[in-house]
């Protein structure tokens, strides 16, 4: 996954937070301009160049 930001900015938008997942050895990637509960998630679980990211509501604590 490639994430892109802008470097003239570094407001809580432009960080993010790796977190451990249910799943062993599986981590998110949690936005911080959500206080940590979207994390980003790849459709159909693509791993290809260019895939496209959308948040998602963290379920689980």
């Amino acid at each position: 996954m490639l994430i892109l930001i802008y470097n003239a900015y570094s407001n809580d938008a432009q960080k993010f937070s790796i977190k451990s997942s249910q799943t062993k050895g599986a981590y998110v990637v949690a936005t911080m301009s959500s206080n940590q509960t979207k994390v980003l998630d790849d459709y159909n679980f693509e791993t290809s160049d260019g895939t496209n990211c959308m948040p998602m509501d963290l379920w689980w604590k």
